[in-house]
């Protein structure tokens, strides 16, 4: 009895596995699209202590509409400089000479603000939350050595879990009963007379 059990939480901890790997593997990133967050990794210290480098920031993408109407003073945002993103604190709203709105950003660790104004189709989201040192793992999981190395691992564990179910009901099959016999169904039947 108790090594079906233990058979059965293998079981379970083996699909668990086995499913969070396919959701991060190859569903978790797509997830995070469909649901509308993208996540961008922090490569610099300029919004350290808060974001450090190797962090994952992880932001609710915005349209332009959106953009304008909530981001706002002190919220975390990534935005496009044409050459890279950047993850800066908004640090003011104004308008430039057309009347179009335009956010100003500073790294928290910067002493000075952004070199350029931010017009409101360079902004791609609002932190949502943040993940620390996430980075290696995030670059792990997308690579073509962690896709075959989680694969291996979890293949080292299906055909543990299978051997050692394999091997338990065999050997339960095998084992003698109580008087140290071995006896089959039919034996144990109750067996009636017929005159």
């Amino acid at each position: 009895m108790r090594v079906d059990k233990t058979l059965k939480i293998s079981r379970v901890i083996v699909c668990v596995i086995i499913g969070l790997y396919l959701v991060l593997c190859f569903g978790g990133f797509y997830l995070l699209k469909l649901s509308g967050l993208s996540y961008y990794v922090i490569v610099s210290g300029s919004m350290q202590p808060e974001i450090n480098i190797d962090d994952v920031v992880v932001s609710r993408n915005l349209n332009e509409t959106e953009v304008s109407s909530s981001l706002n003073v002190g919220d975390v945002a990534t935005y496009f400089d044409g050459t890279a993103y950047v993850t800066h604190r908004v640090y003011d709203k104004t308008t430039d000479t057309d009347g179009n709105p335009v956010f100003i950003f500073k790294g928290d660790h910067n002493n000075t603000i952004d070199r350029y104004s931010v017009k409101v189709d360079q902004i791609k989201g609002k932190q949502v939350f943040n993940l620390p040192h996430a980075a290696g793992l995030f670059e792990f999981l997308n690579s073509t050595y962690g896709t075959v190395t989680l694969i291996s691992i979890l293949l080292i564990l299906f055909v543990t879990e299978n051997t050692l179910s394999y091997a338990i009901n065999s050997r339960q099959s095998k084992s003698p009963t109580k008087s140290g016999e071995n006896h089959s169904v039919d034996d144990l039947t109750p067996q009636t007379e017929m005159s």
